[in-house]
């Protein structure tokens, strides 16, 4: 079989993000290579300086199916597949039978076989009287056992006591299986909020922090005990995280998983009568989601999954704004990796700080790790292509799990997912999903059962295949926000400084000008484009000398005012970097200047300074065409990205 090469500027390998090219052959990454000294005859498809990460794995997902409308298989793996996701692992609720025996669990298996268009594992469940199928369930093939410490709101599904967790962790210790556990221990007597309360902070008061700090005593106390992994799912609370360092210090196999939103939310921000944020435990305060992003970073918490929950739009009560009434549950399967990066900007997450949370500590708890998880040789060809740079506007009606129902409706994020691949095929790119599944159904006992591959589509997803040519994606970066209706009401006159910000080559905004008025952003994005493209080299030069030198900050409140707080955003990775760093950015600056003549262009959006130097080093050996090329498609990134930020 044909071997082929993705290559981009950032790739997350386990050495680091780095220029590189990613040899594919069938479903298995062959190689990391040096894009320079890629065999020609190899079939390469370059995606300049987007990310290049291996898929995500969620290991928290409730696709509901068999037994309810609530979500499927289908609809979940295709939003999985739009959101760069390449594994999931089912919860054994909330579908009917719940998956607490080996009957379910075949009945699960056999509505998800040869519908699932990513690679999907399941859970057991641990519920009272249900210890003695758990082995079963183990050598049949599940990944874990999942259970609850307190109501899970289904009656088929009640939540376990000590004695039952006593029962079960001898067990699953002797296989070396997780126990997944939502750590809440209630206190009955804890006052609740009045019938129909829409408040939000009341809502929040009533599933207090200590609910999570008991379940939590209790499992590093049991965890010490049978030495079993215990996995605790979605932490909410902050104040549970010096007991866990303690326990990570004592060697014990405790992990921690959090999800998107509590990263991102912050309850001070969400609005009464919200029901879409309505989840258990609840989205806490600004502090909190602080300290937790924290904690991900310093290696406390281990994991993020999604916790995808989703229900009919009936029981979220969304009109009534009741949060006693509806659901607990948010809908994000499909939003994870823009979601984390978003709120990983402040932190200064890098895109391997994502790769190991979202990917290799996921493959790890699910046993996997030898094959999926890493952009390494041997290992799955389970990737995702994305732009970290671009900005959208979340529309819950454009999302592909089943209810149009999203606690981030209405959000900007950042971090555009360009294309999925699932085992070296491309189950998704820009908008399209593959018309046929090709997902595994995960069974680490045998041979994971395969997608029948007669069965694909084979010409739509040839169709689907690399499309890409170092170029944009026309309409990805409009982001909805009109501003074509913006520019059409201005003057040519004072229009005229607005283009000037986004591209400072008159003979660009004066075409611009010439082809307007537009009747959407997606003709201003693609007439923008085509413009571009055809200018010479000396209008090209113009539009380089109205930036700054990448690093150069000094210089942004001097000669470039006008664009001075977009060139600062985009150059924030530069601001924390060391004086070395500066140093060989300002000194090959000068060297790219005497051997190209301008001054060197990259889209700086979310890139570090490490990263900008690496850019920088790998583009000095480029013959004067080529770098001339890449230069003219960096800054038709910046234009395209500026222009999105028009009258914001």
């Amino acid at each position: 079989m044909k071997p082929f090469a993705l290559c981009s500027s950032r790739v997350c390998t386990p050495d680091g993000v780095r220029p590189a090219a990613v040899l594919i052959r069938g479903e298995t990454i062959e190689s990391i290579e040096d894009p320079k000294s890629l065999d020609p005859d190899i079939d390469r498809f370059e995606y300049g300086d987007f990310v290049i990460s291996p898929g995500v794995i969620d290991t928290h997902v409730h696709v509901n199916e068999p037994g309810t409308n609530w979500e499927g298989f289908e609809s979940a793996t295709k939003a999985a597949a739009a959101g760069g996701v390449t594994t999931i692992v089912d919860m054994p609720l909330n579908g009917l039978p719940v998956t607490t025996d080996v009957a379910a669990l075949e009945k699960k298996r056999a509505v998800a076989r040869g519908r699932c268009w990513v690679d999907v594992g399941f859970y057991g469940g641990l519920i009272p009287g249900n210890s003695d199928d758990i082995p079963e369930l183990i050598q049949k093939g599940v990944l874990g056992i999942k259970t609850f410490l307190c109501h899970s709101g289904l009656e088929q599904f009640p939540n376990a006591s000590e004695d039952d967790l006593r029962l079960a962790l001898p067990i699953l210790g002797k296989q070396k299986i997780p126990l997944l556990v939502h750590a809440e221990l209630v206190n009955p007597n804890w006052p609740q909020p009045s019938e129909g309360n829409t408040d939000y902070a009341a809502y929040v008061n009533s599933r207090p922090d200590e609910w999570e700090l008991r379940a939590i005593e209790l499992l590093i106390r049991l965890c010490k005990e049978f030495e079993t992994p215990i996995h605790i799912v979605h932490l909410a609370t902050q104040k549970a995280l010096p007991m866990l360092v303690e326990a990570r210090n004592e060697g014990l196999p405790i992990t921690v998983e959090t999800c998107p939103h509590y990263l991102y939310f912050a309850s001070e921000r969400i609005p009464d009568g919200e029901t879409r944020c309505k989840c258990a435990p609840p989205i806490r305060s600004e502090l909190n989601r602080s300290m937790l992003c924290g904690a991900l970073g310093e290696g406390v918490i281990d994991t993020i999954g999604s916790d995808h929950s989703p229900c009919p739009a009936e029981i979220k009560f969304c009109e009534l704004g009741d949060l006693n009434l509806a659901w607990g549950g948010i809908s994000g399967l499909q939003l994870t990796l823009p979601v984390v990066w978003t709120a990983g900007l402040q932190m200064g997450w890098q895109p391997n700080d994502l790769a190991k949370w979202l990917s290799e500590n996921p493959a790890k708890l699910i046993g996997y790790d030898s094959s999926k998880g890493k952009i390494a040789a041997g290992f799955d060809a389970d990737i995702v292509v994305w732009n970290p740079d671009a900005v959208f506007k979340v529309d819950a009606d454009e999302l592909l799990h089943r209810h149009k129902i999203s606690a981030y409706d209405g959000q900007l994020l950042q971090g555009v997912v360009h294309q999925t691949f699932v085992r070296g095929k491309p189950v998704f790119e820009t908008g399209v999903v593959a018309r046929q599944p090709i997902g595994n159904l995960l069974n680490p006992n045998s041979r994971d059962e395969p997608y029948d591959s007669s069965a694909a589509d084979l010409e739509t997803l040839e169709k689907l295949r690399f499309v890409w040519n170092l170029g944009v994606p026309k309409k990805e970066s409009a982001a909805k926000s009109k501003i074509s209706t913006y520019l059409n009401h201005l003057s040519h006159e004072d229009a005229w400084p607005e283009l000037n910000r986004c591209c400072a080559s008159p003979t660009w905004i004066q075409r611009v000008l010439d082809a307007s008025p537009f009747e959407d952003d997606s003709m201003l994005i693609d007439t923008a484009t085509e413009i571009w493209k055809e200018l010479d080299r000396e209008s090209k030069l113009e539009a380089f000398a109205a930036h700054p030198r990448i690093g150069d900050v000094e210089s942004l409140q001097a000669k470039f005012a006008d664009t001075s707080d977009w060139a600062a955003a985009e150059q924030a990775g530069a601001g924390s970097a060391s004086t070395d760093t500066i140093q060989r950015l300002a000194e090959l600056n000068h060297v790219y200047i005497e051997k190209f003549g301008y001054i060197f262009i990259v889209s700086a959006t979310g890139k570090s300074a490490q990263e900008m130097l690496s850019i920088l080093e790998s583009r000095l050996p480029n013959d004067p065409e080529t770098e001339l090329q890449i230069a003219s498609n960096e800054q038709l990134k910046i234009t395209l990205l500026r222009l999105g930020k028009l009258n914001s």
